[in-house]
């Protein structure tokens, strides 16, 4: 549709046309108010890109979060299986090791502040090592399943006898370590003299040789199982090797072996000089 208007002079009548501007059609508008429009609707497009981008990187961030909490969850249940005994539950030998070498660094340190006139001596730990009674009489009778339950009803009870800051530790097969924190072995040991640790059986004997003594019942479906332990303590300095420590608790274990098990041996009563 076309509209126009007259314009009449002395000698001529100009008639001036124009077309209606259809919607979206800029090339009757004003060259200024087309442009400004046309700057809108990309500043629409490139905010609606950007919203659109936005919304993907926030979908991809949530996703790698989502990533990051499974792969530390992962590296924690790694980390859980490297330390500790799958069987039982508690600490295994690399864990002991890992308890070992942060008790060392914090002494270590612990010393470089203490004043070189303080006279207040180094903390001082014990380590027990700790070996069923013959453990192989109840796998052949019982069978490794029941063997299992023991060895897992050992180490509940070995927790419950020591503090919770205490370290105890599976060190492999029948044989477990504990090392006591800021007790000497002789205290550690003094521990065991409490018939509280006994089974009943054991109640009341070997007074006149006051032994300490650990001994616990394992009940299975195939019966109450009697158990006991020998063991061998040591000292042990922070600083020093470790591995050394635990062979003079083995050494001592072998003495409670010899003197017919059930009991525990302090290093120094083994007969073995330091």
């Amino acid at each position: 549709m076309r509209r126009g208007f007259f314009v009449f002079t002395d000698f001529t009548v100009i008639i001036f046309t124009m077309s209606e501007p259809k919607l979206g059609d800029f090339s009757n508008m004003p060259e200024t108010d087309a442009a400004e429009t046309v700057a809108e609707r990309m500043a629409r497009k490139i905010i609606e890109e950007h919203e659109i981008q936005y919304q993907k990187l926030q979908a991809e961030n949530a996703r790698l979060m989502a990533e990051n909490v499974q792969i530390k969850a992962e590296n924690e249940r790694l980390k859980e299986l490297s330390t500790h005994d799958p069987l039982t539950g508690i600490l295994n030998r690399r864990g002991v090791e890992e308890r070992i070498e942060l008790i060392n660094a914090v002494s270590q340190v612990e010393g470089e502040k203490r004043s070189r006139h303080e006279k207040r001596p180094k903390r001082k730990f014990s380590v027990l090592s700790l070996d069923i009674d013959h453990f192989k009489n109840v796998n052949d009778t019982y069978g490794h399943e029941i063997g299992d339950i023991v060895l897992k009803k050992v180490a509940e009870f070995l927790e419950t006898v020591t503090r919770k800051y205490d370290i105890v530790a599976r060190w492999g097969g029948e044989e477990f370590l504990v090392v006591f924190y800021e007790i000497d072995a002789q205290r550690a040991i003094n521990k065991f003299f409490n018939e509280e640790y006994r089974i009943e059986k054991y109640k009341g004997l070997d007074k006149s040789e006051n032994t300490p003594q650990l001994s616990l019942i394992v009940k299975t479906e195939k019966g109450d199982i009697e158990v006991t332990l020998s063991g061998g303590a040591t000292d042990y300095v922070p600083g020093e090797d470790f591995e050394k420590a635990r062979e003079r608790a083995d050494r001592a274990l072998y003495k409670s072996k010899e003197g017919g098990r059930n009991r525990i041996t302090k290093y120094e009563e083994a007969g073995q000089g330091k």
